[in-house]
């Protein structure tokens, strides 16, 4: 239904969107219908678990498009690109990291990028602004996507810490726990 009302947007003259999954790990986004000269925002929202090694989590997110990918082909396409490279805009990048445990200021690893701890609806027993709530932000001198995007964190080292993550079913009694020893 989606790649219909895009290729109908499309036929149409409207501005559109469209995002694909060409693999596992890989997506395209297509627009449509876009004047020349004209700049446009492409607002993309996500979740997904974070990778844990060597004492930190690490969130990358790929802003480099591999040659062999370069010349709009996709993982399954079997084209080869020559090595040319495609025509890289300006990105803007923010992470909003909400780990729910206190945690060690965020840092990115390879670029230069603001982080500011933020207040959230929720806050820990003690009152304080514990509980892990940072917005690491891209800073503008570094917006030439040449790199992928990495941010990495530390849980705050308090010992040995009991920790309990309850869900329930709103529908039903049942629900499930997890105990972490931390």
């Amino acid at each position: 239904e989606a790649k219909a009302n895009y290729a109908k947007a499309k036929e149409q003259g409207i501005t559109g969107s469209l995002l694909d999954q060409d693999d596992d790990n890989w997506f395209t986004m297509r627009l449509a219908n876009i004047k020349p000269g004209e700049m446009i925002e492409v607002h993309m929202r996500y979740q997904e678990k974070i990778p844990y090694d060597d004492g930190e989590f690490r969130f990358v997110f790929p802003l480099v498009t591999p040659d062999a990918y370069a010349n709009n082909e996709t993982p399954s396409s079997s084209a080869s690109s020559g090595g040319q490279q495609q025509k890289l805009n300006d990105v803007t990048m923010k992470v909003t990291v909400k780990a729910g445990v206190a945690i060690n200021p965020p840092r990115s690893l390879v670029h230069d990028v603001t982080v500011t701890k933020t207040s959230s609806s929720s806050s820990s027993k003690e009152g304080s602004n514990d509980d892990g709530v940072y917005v690491v932000q891209l800073n503008k001198k570094d917006k030439y996507p040449n790199r992928d995007f990495v941010v990495a964190y530390s849980v705050v080292d308090r010992g040995v810490a009991p920790m309990v993550y309850l869900q329930r079913r709103s529908s039903s009694h049942d629900g499930t726990f997890l105990v972490v020893l931390n």
